[in-house]
């Protein structure tokens, strides 16, 4: 399964439920499968399931691929945890859902942190990460790449921008730039630290692009 229609096919879902003013962008579903699917993750750590887009595509994507993706997810919004179950349907099942990280067991072992929400244990989120995990920050939250930074000096980072604006199906403006955000490999590989290169080369040449536009 091709990443790109699948992140689609998912916003254009989570674009017409109730709560969708705070849906991940098309865009950033589409980084984070990239990143599952590059770098083949097995289990994942989602700070802010809000109503679940980012859940959804990651679960529905390794079903669909015969994968087997271990999900945890925090979230304590009593709308949002009403809402999960009815967005996700079956892949609501696969998901162990705590209301904070405090309520996560500490053990090492996430190979993907997605992090779309606000925790006061976000400076933390390092005990949670594999030997080579990885941790995407969903959208410009300088605050929270600073704080998670501070605490992995060996990690390599990239800010990952589209190069596209919303699409007209979606709940955000379509004059806006469809999202990015930061990709922060805490001990990183060989085949990370080319990725991160290649992002950083792509995103600049993306910058300039929209300034041309």
């Amino acid at each position: 399964m091709n990443v790109k229609p699948h992140a689609k096919d998912v916003y254009k879902k989570f674009s017409h439920v109730e709560g969708n003013q705070h849906i991940a962008s098309e865009y950033a579903l589409y980084t984070v499968l990239r990143l599952v699917d590059t770098f083949k993750i097995e289990s994942v750590l989602e700070v802010g399931l809000g109503i679940g887009s980012i859940a959804d595509t990651i679960l529905s994507y390794a079903k669909a691929n015969d994968k087997s993706i271990r999900y945890v997810g925090t979230e304590a919004n009593e709308f949002c945890l009403t809402q999960l179950p009815i967005n996700l349907h079956d892949n609501f099942t696969d998901i162990r859902v705590e209301n904070n990280l405090r309520d996560v067991k500490p053990n090492n072992d996430f190979d993907l942190i997605v992090v779309d929400g606000t925790d006061a244990q976000i400076g933390k989120v390092h005990e949670y990460c594999s030997d080579h995990a990885i941790i995407y920050i969903e959208g410009h939250r300088g605050s929270q790449v600073n704080v998670i930074r501070e605490a992995l000096p060996n990690a390599v980072e990239c800010f990952i921008a589209s190069d596209y604006k919303n699409p007209d199906y979606g709940p955000f403006p379509a004059t806006n730039w469809a999202g990015g955000g930061t990709a922060i490999f805490v001990n990183p590989t060989a085949a990370q630290r080319t990725f991160v290169l290649k992002e950083k080369a792509s995103t600049k040449l993306k910058y300039i692009k929209r300034k041309l536009s």
